[in-house]
């Protein structure tokens, strides 16, 4: 059986913030830079408004100790919610519709998102 379950974006982005501007997923990732869409390179962002706007947050894995870059866009944030529920720890998807989501929830869901499964924490 197949189910369908409708995620507004808003919840998304709120993954977005939560994982990159708190504990939830600094232990690691870092940031390696941010692609604001063309014509918004001059204003200024935060990670959520770049990804809502269709840009890109190129991250880097500082556990993996291999320099690769990490795309994080709407994409593969929308890729995240579908490991996560399908693969990795589906109660976590369960948190975020009920919006009793936390750092856990963000980061977990960043890794499905990145590294297409939870390695870390």
């Amino acid at each position: 059986m197949k189910l369908t379950i409708q995620v507004d974006d808003q919840r998304i982005l709120d993954l977005v913030t939560n994982a990159m501007e708190g504990p939830g997923s600094t232990y690691w990732c870092k940031m390696v830079r941010k692609e604001k869409p063309a014509g918004m390179e001059h204003l200024p962002m935060t990670c959520e408004e770049i990804v809502k706007a269709g840009g890109n947050i190129i991250l880097e894995d500082i556990e993996a100790d291999d320099g690769r870059e990490l795309l994080l866009n709407m994409d593969s944030a929308v890729r995240g919610l579908e490991i996560m529920a399908r693969d990795e720890k589906p109660w976590h998807l369960m948190n975020l519709l009920s919006e009793t989501d936390d750092s856990e929830t963000a980061d977990v869901w960043l890794q499905c998102a990145l590294l297409g499964k939870s390695i870390y924490g």
